[in-house]
């Protein structure tokens, strides 16, 4: 079960089929999220009191409503922008300043069929080993979403019962530049791994005995970033997996 890298970089062609790799890049391309449809738990965004206090000081009305719902909306999404902006809050001000979506937007989409087939294989080159049928469909997480302005800062994953074996992040975008931002960068003592989001490629990141600094750059365009964030844990080996 022990894995022999601390992070990894995989390419989907590796993975799947050209014709699958051509289904799926069809699908990236008209992919797009309704934003006003988002209800994101506010537990992702870990605001400071700082920050909560300014939004009470220019609109308390929402400041309750976000609180009493326990979710933040695009539109929320947009204010906390703003005044981030206003008073130059900053990664020390959130975890997390992005949104989420459930996994039923790209399952409806016909890319999960893609995503899904591309995990098994990695988990079969992982560990010599298949997902059982009764599985197949919890693979794959729930969409992080980054509008423009979004971030996550530098951090390592939680893991408080140490039970994760490895993170793995799919991307739904196929046009983004480095000079647009929302880009992963991995650190690795005094390397930095950049990673420009691409559904070409994907990411599994180790826990066990690694777990890496990692931090996900300010979004500098309106173009939204998109990606599918899915933690596999010792629990999911013994449970999910099953001798070829």
């Amino acid at each position: 079960m022990n894995l022999n890298f601390k992070y990894k970089i995989c390419e989907l062609k590796d993975y799947l089929s050209e014709y699958e790799m051509n289904l799926l890049s069809d699908k990236i391309k008209t992919f797009d999220v309704d934003l006003s449809e988002i209800k994101s738990n506010l537990g992702f965004l870990n605001w400071s009191k700082d920050v909560q206090e300014k939004i009470k000081y220019h609109d308390n009305i929402r400041y309750e409503n976000i609180v009493l719902k326990q979710y933040i909306t695009y539109d929320d999404f947009q204010f906390l922008s703003h005044i981030n902006e206003q008073y130059n809050f900053s990664t020390h001000d959130y975890f997390n300043f992005f949104l989420t979506y459930s996994s039923e937007t790209y399952k409806k989409r016909g890319i999960y069929e893609h995503i899904k087939n591309a995990y098994s294989n990695i988990l079969i080159e992982l560990f010599g080993k298949k997902i059982k049928l009764e599985y197949e469909s919890t693979l794959a997480g729930n969409i992080n979403i980054y509008p423009k302005n979004s971030f996550i800062k530098k951090h390592q994953d939680n893991d408080p019962d140490g039970q994760r074996l490895f993170t793995i992040l799919f991307f739904l975008n196929d046009d983004r530049v480095e000079s647009q931002g929302s880009l992963l960068k991995i650190f690795d003592g005094e390397e930095v791994i950049t990673v420009v989001p691409n559904y070409k490629h994907c990411i599994i990141l180790e826990h066990q005995n690694h777990n890496l600094i990692h931090e996900v750059t300010l979004n500098l365009v309106d173009d939204v970033r998109y990606s599918i964030y899915s933690p596999f844990t010792i629990k999911d080996y013994y449970q999910k997996l099953e001798d070829l």
